[in-house]
């Protein structure tokens, strides 16, 4: 077996420690938040900048944990409240 299934075939499911040969994937993920309307306004809503910074490092821990690369691109906004929040 080489890892990888045709498409319209159904998955290979691979229980873990089993002694099938298995491929990679490697996965990046690319997330951006935007400015508001309809965001937060992250520079003068400091409750909810925390929220979101709180679940925004939680979300990145866990990806660094399992070794997922991810590129975030930010708004102004957002990163003028972590200007703020550095001081």
């Amino acid at each position: 077996m080489n890892g990888t299934v045709p498409l319209g075939e159904n998955p290979v499911i691979v229980e873990p420690g089993s002694a099938q040969d298995v491929e990679l994937i490697h996965a990046s993920i690319v997330m951006h938040n935007e400015e508001p309307p309809g965001y937060p306004d992250f520079a003068n809503d400091e409750p909810t900048f925390w929220q979101h910074r709180n679940g925004f490092v939680s979300f990145v821990n866990m990806l660094s944990a399992n070794g997922v690369m991810f590129n975030y691109q930010s708004d102004w906004k957002y990163t003028t409240r972590l200007d703020k929040a550095a001081r």
